[in-house]
């Protein structure tokens, strides 16, 4: 993600003196039949599948990769629907994700067990993941998709 696009919207406090260090990612958003959207389910929250960008990788690779470890299918991008930064802290370490959002759909069953628990929700339970910008983008997806 160019994280220096001007209409990338930002999320999170940004705290003066603290040094983030930058995490390129990409998540998906398939939704099921039944207009359910696929999250996982991981200690820290609920996540839309998907993960850090590694080196050499497209946002558009690593979120096919990360779809195949965390949910044990394949999956195809539709279309890239909108990206955000936003800045988070961990165990006293300082993040700024770098998020890509893509349009996907599973093309295949699942393959064994993957890494988190993939979870289907309903498009009007509350939204509770741990990232305040998947809040933003499931809401903006159902905007133009659902």
């Amino acid at each position: 993600m160019n994280s220096s696009r001007a209409d990338s919207l930002i999320f999170g406090p940004i705290i003066s003196g603290v040094a983030y260090t930058s995490r390129p990612a990409a998540y998906a958003l398939i939704f099921n039949n039944d207009r359910r959207l696929a999250v996982s389910k991981a200690r820290r929250g609920y996540f839309l599948p998907g993960g850090g960008v590694e080196s050499r990788e497209l946002p558009e690779e690593a979120v096919i990769r990360e779809v195949k470890e965390e949910t044990s299918r394949d999956a195809r991008i539709l279309h890239k629907i909108g990206e955000a930064i936003e800045y988070f802290s961990i165990d006293n370490r300082y993040y700024r994700l770098e998020a890509e959002f893509f349009l996907a759909e599973f093309t295949s069953e699942s393959q064994g067990e993957g890494e988190h628990p993939l979870l289907w929700l309903a498009l009007h339970e509350p939204l509770v993941f741990f990232y305040q910008c998947h809040n933003w983008i499931v809401k903006q997806a159902c905007r133009n998709e659902c």
